[in-house]
């Protein structure tokens, strides 16, 4: 049985954003008005290459209106009130629409996802094997598996030596690499679009609209902006080593060495609340409430930054990441309420055991592992990640270290799916493309 208490009421985790609107405006602004309609407030579209999509808003006052698109940032020439957008580029595009009266302007966002032939589908594990990092592409259906996808679809780039973590955010793939900087990605054809230098030695990027992210280092944490890609300011009274990030709709949470668990305002983009509890493992729940760990305690952090904090059965450790920055020793089920960790052994390393834990029912929940690896295998690198079709996948490597393979396993009931053996010794960081 697990144990829980309230520690307090505090004052105050690849989504995108269905619709984004700003204004800038003056005191009296009457901006356009949408009018509300289903068909009309549709922002997200797939299409096969060389497929058109008709983009359009409705609006009360048409008349007094005028338009303006761009992608990615760069203006067409078209000032219509309908976009058609068409192209045999696979990738994702973020199509934006400007609308404008005398008054002021809002911003219509359109994300649109043209289907590829190879890399819309399957997984991603970015490793550290050799003096030069790669990126391995495993396909959804585990039929093929391209050790050196980065390297094949970018002749004569590199990822550096050492990847440090990787985040796929509104169509692009954003790679942290401590000697190259940060990496983008076009997530569906894996080809690069663009990097920039780092002001700190980096460890987790975490997107927050569709202009900004957050880049959190060893020196605190600076903003990213996105279009174009370069470094923005430091946020101000957060310093030292800080690493995995969770966000909400509130509140944006931050592992850190010194303080554990900081809360920032997600809209402001300044702290809220030193939260003072975890040091392991930060998901966010079907709920909205966002999860951590520490040695024999998980802790819930809802909302309004109230936290709960569930002891587990005497002897119960969760395995501290790898390091401070890498959420692989704990993930959270997006299908199923359902929490999975890393159980640890007498001496805080990673043992052979996966727990699953009902959030609905946590203070009633087994003892009895709900996944064993094989005899003579061990977790590594990244750990375990769980996918949109609750499967938990697993990197693993034999007891000597030698012998990489990735195990797929059904969130459901454990049951093993897959074996794939890969190259991947040390896989910093996996990622998943499943386009609809």
């Amino acid at each position: 049985m697990f144990r829980f208490s309230r520690i307090g009421l505090v004052l105050g985790v690849v989504a995108l954003a269905i619709a984004s609107f700003t204004s800038c405006s003056k005191s009296d602004f009457v901006g356009p008005t949408l009018i509300n309609d289903p068909i009309n407030l549709k922002r997200s579209f797939t299409v096969n290459p060389g497929e058109s999509v008709s983009l359009t808003s409705k609006f009360d006052v048409p008349e007094s209106l005028t338009f303006e698109w761009s992608i990615d940032g760069v203006k067409m020439a078209d000032s219509k009130s309908t976009y058609t957008f068409s192209t045999t580029d696979p990738g994702s595009y973020i199509i934006t629409e400007k609308i404008s009266n005398s008054n002021g302007e809002v911003f219509i966002d359109y994300y649109v996802t043209v289907r590829g032939k190879t890399y819309d589908q399957g997984y991603f594990l970015l490793n550290n094997n050799t003096s030069e990092a790669s990126l391995t592409f495993i396909s959804k259906d585990y039929s093929t598996t391209d050790e050196n996808a980065y390297a094949t679809v970018n002749p004569g780039k590199t990822l550096g030596s050492n990847i440090v973590s990787a985040q796929a955010y509104l169509g692009k793939i954003y790679i942290i690499s401590e000697t190259e900087g940060l990496i983008v990605l076009n997530s569906i054809t894996l080809k690069e679009v663009a990097r920039i230098a780092l002001p700190a030695k980096p460890n987790y990027f975490l997107g927050i609209d569709r202009a900004t992210a957050l880049l959190s280092t060893d020196d605190g944490i600076y903003r990213i902006n996105l279009n174009p890609l370069k470094v923005g300011d430091k946020i101000p009274g957060i310093g030292g080593r800080c690493g995995l990030m969770a966000t909400t709709t509130s509140y944006i949470q931050v592992l850190t060495l010194e303080s554990k668990i900081i809360a920032i305002d997600r809209n402001k983009l300044i702290v809220s609340k030193l939260l003072n509890v975890g040091r392991s493992g930060l998901a966010t729940d079907l709920s909205g409430n966002v999860w951590s760990s520490y040695k024999d305690t998980l802790y819930s952090i809802n909302s309004s930054l109230y936290v709960t904090k569930y002891k587990m059965p005497t002897g119960f450790l969760v395995t501290s990441s790898w390091n401070p920055w890498n959420e692989g020793s704990l993930c959270i089920s997006q299908t199923e309420n359902a929490l999975f960790f890393i159980r640890a052994n007498s001496d805080g390393r990673p043992s052979q055991e996966i727990y699953k834990v009902s959030l609905s029912t946590i203070t009633n929940t087994s003892t009895t592992a709900f996944i064993t690896l094989p005899a003579g295998r061990a977790f590594s690198g990244v750990g375990i990640r769980i996918n949109s079709e609750n499967n938990i996948v697993a990197s693993t490597v034999s007891s000597t270290g030698d012998s990489p393979e990735v195990v797929v396993y059904r969130a459901g009931d454990g049951t093993p799916v897959k074996t794939i053996k890969t190259t991947s010794k040390e896989a910093k960081s996996m990622l998943f493309n499943n386009v609809k």
